[in-house]
């Protein structure tokens, strides 16, 4: 039980990673029931992965209904970097497990005004934390906005009911990296869990390894600086960077970070796909759901969804700029740019429909499919030629047509 604890690699806890333990706990949870098999390992990213799924479902079937729900759900299964990390003993996909998890208890402390499923929320992000560390912070200041604009009561109460939360997320957020501190011979050159859990370099590397395996052909070792010593025990860690520049399928791959390897062919292809119809659709969304008797600062139930996932997506995409990551890092993306496709897709129909060629609403719809399909094109050209032309005639056509279809029934009324 303690090299379970500190994460240990070997039966006589010789040596340990840097990261936290929580995904690695339940790959030795499943080994110790099934054994140590390739299958049992990636057994809870299968589960984990799975359950994402159903979470992305019930987060926005209540109030976007069945329709919504669904194509949310189809958008994120179909996503290659979900599938990919459904198919590795991946930090990532844990995390987004209990990320999401932490969304749908916000959404019930919001729905039936309790407490308590405040405090779960924010005990979710607690250990996520000891899954990824930083990482699990990037959707904490879109989850505090939402409580404090859609609950109704004092401010007063709020300031309280979020620092309730905070405590439990403070105390599970740091009960592993302090138990390990005090269970640690230290010299006063080496630097402490604690100080590893927020240092960049730690978190930064984590956004470069995010499964525990890596292939040692493509990739090259970068050791960590900082280190924690145990009794009976070293710390090794080995974070890897891949130098391929055209990744094999299933090939995970890091990249530096800019604006532009976001959506490149090499890295966006796997989980950039629908970032275009995701941001109209959003545009799309604030617009429609808006209530005319509200001022503009008064966001209705379903503006505030919409920014929840927004407010996702945002941070993400920031951290993925400025660092360099790992591709498998893009399931991140995932859950926000699936969430938005299909709660606008609808909307943006709707907003066709009922709009005139005078209302910008009337070109989100042909403008959402035109760029997602060009991108796309993009991406499938260095393989599959024939098709990416395929799809860029097909984005183009139902654009002009959607187009011109409204102008001449708008000459012949």
């Amino acid at each position: 039980m303690h090299a379970f604890w500190v994460a240990g690699f070997d039966p006589n806890n010789v040596s340990t990673g840097t990261q936290p333990p929580v995904a690695l706990w339940f790959m030795a949870i499943s080994a110790k029931c099934f054994g140590v098999h390739t299958w049992s390992l990636v057994l809870p990213s299968i589960g984990f992965g799975v359950g994402s799924v159903a979470l992305i479902y019930q987060l926005i079937m209540p109030t976007f209904g069945r329709v919504s729900g669904r194509l949310a759900a189809l958008a994120m299964t179909l996503t290659p970097v979900v599938v990919t990390n459904l198919r590795a003993n991946n930090l990532d996909t844990t995390l987004l497990f209990f990320l999401l998890l932490a969304c749908l208890l916000l959404e019930k402390a919001l729905a039936q005004d309790q407490l308590g499923w405040l405090i779960g929320s924010f005990a979710m992000i607690g250990i996520a934390f000891n899954i990824k560390l930083m990482q699990a912070f990037l959707i904490l200041p879109i989850m505090v906005i939402i409580y404090w604009l859609a609950t109704t009561t004092s401010w007063r109460q709020k300031l309280t009911h979020l620092s309730l939360a905070a405590v439990t997320l403070i105390a599970l957020s740091f009960v592993w990296p302090l138990s390990i501190d005090f269970t640690t011979t230290q010299t006063a050159t080496q630097t402490s869990a604690l100080q590893l859990a927020f240092s960049t370099n730690t978190n930064q590397s984590l956004l470069a390894q995010s499964s525990y395996t890596s292939d040692s052909s493509t990739a090259q070792p970068k050791q960590l600086a900082n280190s924690t010593t145990h009794p009976n025990r070293t710390t090794a860690t080995s974070m890897t960077r891949s130098t391929a520049n055209r990744p094999a399928p299933n090939q995970a791959t890091t990249t530096t970070a800019t604006t532009q390897s976001l959506v490149q062919a090499t890295v966006g292809s796997q989980g950039s796909w629908l970032l275009p119809f995701a941001i109209f659709g959003l545009f799309g969304g604030l617009s429609f759901f808006r209530d005319a008797k509200r001022k503009w600062w008064q966001l209705t139930n379903k503006q505030q969804q919409l920014l929840l996932w927004a407010g996702w997506l945002l941070p993400v995409y920031g951290l993925l700029m400025i660092n360099a990551f790992q591709a498998d890092t893009l399931v991140m993306l995932a859950p926000a740019i699936a969430a938005l496709f299909g709660i606008t897709l609808p909307v943006l129909i709707r907003l066709y429909h009922r709009s005139t060629l005078n209302n910008w609403q009337y070109y989100l719809l042909p403008l959402a499919i035109v760029t997602t399909t060009s991108l796309q094109a993009w991406y499938v050209y260095n393989y599959y030629a024939l098709l990416a032309w395929l799809l860029l005639a097909i984005g183009a056509v139902v654009s002009m047509v959607l187009i011109s279809g409204r102008q001449r029934r708008a000459s012949a009324g």
